[in-house]
């Protein structure tokens, strides 16, 4: 199975001598339904992630929560922890980078560890002179 950015298409053509075929016990929602987004790695499985969150970004999460498995464990008036279970990919990266200021991945150790590169790399961009 392959997911491909519709956006992304200029033009449309048959291919001649092709056959096409459906999937009979294809379901996309059991398909989509442990990540976050619509790339599914091969190599990664499901997984519990816990990340903490400023208190005022914990009312914006919220409200808008990353998976459908979201949980909130923990909170108070300084920050909150919340839990989902999902199979890391690229999107749910790009989602706590974008909030990487708010936000912080506590487990699973991996994750964290790709988090804390990612950013380390682009912090050096700015520092350099």
């Amino acid at each position: 199975m392959r997911t491909y950015a519709l956006d992304r298409i200029e033009s449309l053509y048959p291919l001649e001598d092709t056959q096409w075929f459906m999937q009979a016990d294809f379901h996309p929602d059991l398909y989509f339904q442990h990540i976050v987004g619509v790339s599914l790695p091969e190599d990664q499985d499901l997984q519990r992630i816990r990340f903490k969150t400023t208190a005022l970004r914990a009312k914006y999460i919220a409200t808008k929560p990353l998976h459908p498995s979201q949980k909130r464990i923990v909170s108070n008036d300084k920050y909150s922890i919340f839990e989902i279970e999902v199979i890391p990919n690229i999107e749910l990266i790009q989602i706590f980078l974008s909030l990487c200021k708010d936000l912080e991945v506590l487990e699973p150790l991996p994750l964290r560890k790709r988090i804390a590169a990612h950013l380390l790399s682009a912090s050096q961009k700015y520092l350099q002179e």
